[in-house]
C-alpha cells in the first residue's frame, strides 16, 4: 500500500506540472459535463508600473509594468460521488487539480493607447508567462516615446492581456488514470497610468535688425515659452555654428540675459554683430538656444532654434524690416504730390474771388 501511494504522489507530480506551464497545455477535449466536482473561480490579472511612470516630453523610455494574479476560487462543491475504490482515487487526483483553474497560461500583453494620449508606443506583444494565485510576474518592458511639445498631465495607455486558464478537469480509470481538460481563453484590458512633466519649451517668435554702421547690426531676437513650466535664470544666445558671413564668426554679444519667462510669455533679446564686408545682402538663418533652471533647479538647455536675419541696405538705425527704400521713395512722391495739390486749390480760390 506505501509503494502505491509512492507511485500515486509521483504520477500526480509528473501530470500536474505541466498543466500549469506556459508552454504546454494538455490537449483539449472541449466541455466537460460528467466529472467530479464543480469549482468556479478563474484568473484575474491586475497590473502595476514599477520604477516610475513619468517621463519629459520628447523622451523615450522603457515603461516596466508588473502583472499580478489576485484570481481565487469562489465554490468548490461535489457534482457527481464516487462509487468504488478506484472512483475514490480518481476523485482525489482530480480535486487536486482542480485548483489550478485559478492558474493563467500563455499570459500575452500588448501595450496600446486608445485615448489619444500623446505617445507612441514602439514595443509589440510581450510574452509574460504564467502565473498561479498570488504570484507577481517579472517586469514587462514596453518601449514608449513622448511627443515633443506634449502638454503636462496624466494619460491612460492600455494593457491587452490574452491568456488561457483550465475551466475542467476529468480523471477516471484508475489505476491508469485517464486525464481530460477543457481549457477556455480570456482577454484583460487594463488601464495603464503614466504622467508626462512639465516642461519649457522656447521659440523664436519673430525677428528684426537694425543696422548700425557699414558692417554691423543689431539683432533682435523674440523667444515665446510656449510650454508647460516656467523657466529661471533664462540666458539666450548664438551658437557660434552659424553662418560664415560674420567676421571671424565672432558675435559682439552673443549672450542675453532673459530672466524668469512663464508659459505662455515672450521676451525680446539684442545681439550685435559684425558681417563681413562683402557679404550679400540677403536673409540668413542663425542658429541659438536658451540656457535656464527648470522648476528643480536643474539646468536645461532647449533645442537649437533657427532665427532669421535679413541683411539688407537698411538706414542707419532704422530697421531692416521696415518700410524700406521703396517705402520712403513712395512717401516722398505722396507727398510731392499732397503738396502741389495744396498750391494748385489755393491759386483756384485765388481765382475765382478775383
Amino acid at each position: 500500500m506505501r509503494g502505491k501511494r509512492g507511485m500515486y504522489a509521483l504520477l500526480f507530480l509528473t501530470l500536474a506540472v505541466p498543466a500549469a506551464c506556459s508552454e504546454y497545455i494538455p490537449p483539449n477535449i472541449g466541455e466537460i459535463t460528467d466529472d467530479y466536482y464543480d469549482v468556479s473561480g478563474e484568473p484575474n490579472l491586475s497590473a502595476a508600473s514599477v520604477w516610475g511612470s513619468e517621463f519629459d516630453s520628447g523622451e523615450s523610455s522603457a515603461l516596466s509594468i508588473r502583472i499580478i494574479n489576485i484570481g481565487n476560487i469562489s465554490a468548490f462543491e461535489t457534482d457527481e460521488l464516487p462509487q468504488d475504490t478506484d472512483e475514490f482515487r480518481d476523485a482525489d487526483i482530480e480535486s487536486k487539480l482542480e485548483s489550478d483553474i485559478t492558474t493563467a497560461v500563455n499570459i500575452r500583453g500588448v501595450l496600446e493607447n486608445n485615448q489619444g494620449a500623446p505617445v507612441r508606443i514602439i514595443s509589440g506583444i510581450q510574452e509574460i508567462g504564467y502565473l498561479r494565485e498570488g504570484e507577481v510576474s517579472d517586469p514587462a518592458e514596453f518601449e514608449i516615446e513622448t511627443f515633443n511639445n506634449s502638454p503636462s498631465g496624466n494619460y491612460e495607455l492600455s494593457l491587452n492581456l490574452t491568456y488561457q486558464y483550465q475551466k475542467e478537469v476529468q480523471v477516471e480509470r484508475y489505476p491508469d488514470p485517464e486525464f481530460n481538460y477543457w481549457y477556455v481563453e480570456k482577454q484583460q484590458i487594463l488601464p495603464i497610468y503614466i504622467t508626462v512633466k512639465p516642461k519649457v519649451y522656447f521659440e523664436v517668435e519673430g525677428t528684426r535688425a537694425q543696422k548700425v554702421s557699414d558692417q554691423e547690426y543689431m539683432l533682435y531676437v523674440r523667444y515665446r515659452n510656449t510650454g508647460s513650466e516656467m523657466a529661471e535664470n533664462a540666458v539666450a544666445r548664438i551658437i557660434v555654428e552659424s553662418p560664415s558671413i560674420f567676421e571671424n564668426d565672432i558675435f559682439k554679444d552673443d549672450t542675453a540675459y532673459l530672466g524668469t519667462i512663464s508659459p505662455g510669455d515672450s521676451i525680446e533679446s539684442k545681439y550685435l554683430i559684425e558681417v563681413e564686408e562683402e557679404a550679400p545682402l540677403k536673409t540668413y538663418g542663425i542658429e541659438t538656444e536658451v540656457e535656464y533652471q527648470d522648476s528643480r533647479g536643474e539646468k536645461r538647455t532647449s533645442s537649437p532654434m533657427r532665427a532669421p536675419f535679413r541683411m539688407d541696405e537698411a538706414l542707419y538705425g532704422e530697421e531692416s524690416e521696415g518700410i524700406g527704400t521703396a517705402g520712403y521713395l513712395g512717401l516722398l512722391i505722396g507727398t510731392l504730390g499732397l503738396a502741389g495739390y495744396y498750391v494748385y486749390r489755393k491759386k483756384w480760390k485765388r481765382n475765382k474771388i478775383e
